[in-house]
């Protein structure tokens, strides 16, 4: 099994200038090399405030800011959990207490220098993704890298995805099925 990291550093080598993202509301694209330099960045910035393990809460909009910031938890051993970008102070609150989040990332870190070799393996617990929950609070899906690819895998085999697709996902990122795509 591998990582998401793994495949993202696999990309920024083989085709460092090929396009990763489309921010939907400009337009601007992010290459892999790009991905991969911020993820890494903000994931040394990471490990200079909290310690492996720790929980994150991740309110960023649903664009390549949430998972560059996904990205930069796994690589710095902190489990992201998911806010949705509109989500209330209310589910917000909640989804921290919940997780035992330590702090609520808002914003990107620029990054720093230094080691960020404290990355998940596939098995170990990496992101907290949110959902609506049906009282009316969002719950929690816990998930690691093996389950992640998992559901990739589904989907690329029941949509027939091959490596020159190109393909829109349509729910913010930290709910569910906007993950595994």
């Amino acid at each position: 099994m591998t990582t998401l990291s793994t495949v993202v550093e696999r990309h920024a080598a083989l085709r460092p200038h090929a396009t990763a993202f489309i921010d939907g509301s400009s337009g601007a694209t992010t290459s892999w090399e790009q991905y991969n330099t911020r993820a890494t960045a903000a994931a040394i910035e990471l490990t200079q405030t909290y310690r492996r393990g720790d929980r994150l809460a991740l309110q960023l909009p649903s664009e390549v800011e949430m998972h560059l910031a996904m990205l930069a938890c796994e690589r710095a051993g902190v489990v992201g959990v998911g806010v949705g970008a509109r989500a209330g102070k209310l589910e917000r609150d909640h989804l921290v207490r919940a997780t035992g989040a330590r702090d609520i990332l808002t914003e990107l870190p620029a990054g720093g220098r230094g080691d960020h070799s404290r990355a998940f393996t596939e098995d170990e617990l990496s992101f907290l993704n949110s959902t609506s929950g049906t009282t009316g609070l969002p719950k929690c899906v816990m998930h690691n890298q093996t389950r992640w690819f998992a559901f990739h895998e589904l989907a690329v085999r029941n949509a027939a995805l091959h490596t020159n697709d190109i393909f829109m996902s349509l729910l913010p990122a930290p709910f569910g099925f906007g993950l595994w795509s």
